[in-house]
C-alpha cells in the first residue's frame, strides 16, 4: 500500500520533499518561538504514536472488511505523513535550540553538540 505513494510529484521521493521542508520548518521557528514549534512536533508525534498503535490493534484483533481495512490504511498513511511533518518540526529547529543555549560558547561546543545530536539520533533510529 504504501509503496504506491512512494513518490507524489513524479520522480521526487517524500524523503527529498521531508529534508526540503526543513527550511521552511526553520522559518516557522524563527517566527514563532523555536521552544512552541518543537513542542507542537513532539505533541504531533505523540498523538500519531498513539493513533497509528489503536489503527493497528484495531487491524490485528477484530476481523474488517475490505471497505473499513482499506479507510483505515489511508487513516494510516495520513498519520506517518503528520509523525513525519511532527518530526520535521522538531528537526528544523532543534539545533538552532540547542546552539542558542549554548551562549558564549566555543564554536568548537557547537560542532560538538550538532555532532553530539545527529549521532544521538542516528543511533535512536537503528542507524549505526
Amino acid at each position: 500500500f504504501l509503496s504506491d505513494a512512494s513518490s507524489i510529484w513524479g520522480d521526487i521521493p517524500i524523503p527529498a520533499l521531508f529534508y526540503l521542508s526543513f527550511h521552511i520548518l526553520g522559518y516557522l521557528g524563527e517566527r514563532w518561538t523555536r521552544y512552541k514549534v518543537i513542542m507542537v512536533g513532539v505533541s504531533i508525534i505523540v498523538i500519531n504514536y498513539v493513533i497509528n498503535l489503536i489503527l493497528q490493534t484495531v487491524i490485528i484483533v477484530v476481523d474488517v472488511h475490505n471497505g473499513i481495512r482499506t479507510a483505515i490504511e489511508y487513516i494510516w498513511t495520513a498519520t506517518i505523513l503528520l509523525t513525519l511533518f511532527g518530526f520535521g518540526l522538531f528537526m528544523g529547529n532543534i539545533i538552532q535550540f540547542g546552539t542558542d543555549q549554548l551562549q558564549f560558547a566555543p564554536s568548537h561546543h557547537l560542532a560538538a553538540f550538532a555532532r553530539w545530536l545527529m549521532c544521538l539520533l542516528l543511533f535512536s533510529l537503528g542507524i549505526p
